[in-house]
């Protein structure tokens, strides 16, 4: 998953390389690892543990750690390699 926008609740050295994201509402927050993170640039990558379902453009996505907001953004891209198992 590509996101920019990106929106930080803390400092970039402070964010966790494993995270757990939430792409659509209503729904528990799943595990992932941050792949990149450009602040000065307002983007990140990164992968779930787990395959998620229809994670589109366009949607938010935010960063938690346990019931901590860290930030989120906004999805340019989902690639189906982004979904798969983080390794």
């Amino acid at each position: 998953l590509e996101a920019a926008g990106l929106n930080l609740l803390l400092d970039p050295d402070d964010l966790p390389e494993r995270v757990e994201a939430m792409v659509r509402y209503r729904t528990r927050p799943v595990g992932a690892r941050v792949l990149e993170l450009e602040p000065g640039a307002g983007r990140f990558r990164l992968r779930f543990e787990r395959p998620q379902f229809a994670v589109a453009p366009g949607q938010s996505v935010a960063l938690y750690a346990g019931n901590r907001l860290l930030g989120g953004g906004f999805i340019e891209r989902a690639r189906e390699n982004a979904l798969a198992r983080a390794g």
